[in-house]
């Protein structure tokens, strides 16, 4: 009885010695898909190419910009951004924050027009290894 006590323990040390790298592994290229759209964002918003920027979006967006607030469509969304942008051309953008949890991906940054700073913060989420950004919005 005592062996297969030890056999269990030392079954089970082993599964977890296993799985911490496999996690880490996951957390790694987790890591590296939310960096991947964080700089498509940034290349899309530098760039004032609100097509670009509406290919990271889910399907069903929680869009706010300053005089607009919503549940978009991919397209809808991508027509309000594409006006926001031709009444504010952005002269730079940078990322200033960010907050990662297990799924998700807070990131706030601050974009300069020729006449006002703006805070820009989003939300991106992952389902089925494919990150989205589920929220955004544009502050004063």
């Amino acid at each position: 009885m005592f062996s297969n006590k030890k056999n269990l323990f030392y079954g089970t040390l082993l599964l977890l010695l296993f799985r911490v790298p496999l996690y880490a592994q996951d957390i790694t290229e987790q890591k590296q898909l939310f960096d991947s759209l964080n700089l498509m964002v940034t290349n899309a918003i530098t760039a004032i190419d609100a097509q670009l920027l509406s290919q990271t979006f889910h399907n069903k967006i929680d869009l706010s910009l300053i005089d607009n607030q919503g549940i978009y469509s991919n397209s809808q969304a991508q027509y309000i951004i594409s006006g926001f942008f031709k009444k504010n051309p952005i002269l730079s953008y940078q990322i200033v924050s960010q907050n990662n949890t297990a799924n998700s991906n807070f990131v706030v940054g601050i974009m300069h027009t020729a006449n006002q700073k703006f805070k820009v913060c989003y939300l991106i989420k992952q389902e089925n290894n494919t990150p989205k950004i589920y929220q955004f919005r544009i502050e004063k």
